[in-house]
């Protein structure tokens, strides 16, 4: 990458939009009836409260205290979207289910059939809206 690009890209962040490629990061649908209560229970982070569409970015730790990972959790209308850190998900998943016993989850790694990018710069809600025909 030439430092003309990085310039180009830095002013379309900052000045119009740009579009960054996130499809790296690990990507878990969690579904069931006791997912937000599980994994509220092995969060730092509070997601009981969480309505569809809202987000919040959380620890989750060992019972010693130590980091697995920082995940972003998603809730939407039927499931929760985890977002982990690139190439964690498999190992993350398999750690959830260590602590489910009797809870009603499901854990689908999506991260290979998916993608994942974001908008960035002050134009970045109107692009939104105009190519996805969505209002934010």
């Amino acid at each position: 990458m030439t430092a003309k690009n990085i310039e180009l890209e830095f002013d379309a962040a900052t000045n119009d939009v740009a579009l960054v490629d996130r499809s790296r990061l690990g990507r878990i649908e969690v579904t069931g009836a006791d997912r937000l209560d599980l994994l509220h229970r092995l969060s730092t982070n509070n997601l009981i409260s969480l309505k569809p569409m809202q987000s919040v970015g959380t620890v989750f730790v060992t019972d010693k205290g130590r980091i697995v990972d920082f995940v972003r959790v998603l809730v939407k209308e039927h499931s929760l979207l985890l977002v982990t850190s690139g190439g964690t998900e498999e190992n993350f998943r398999r750690w959830i289910e260590k602590y489910t016993i009797m809870e009603d989850i499901k854990l689908r790694v999506t991260t290979e059939p998916t993608a994942m990018v974001s908008l960035l710069g002050p134009r970045a809600v109107q692009v939104a809206e105009k190519k996805f025909e969505i209002e934010l």
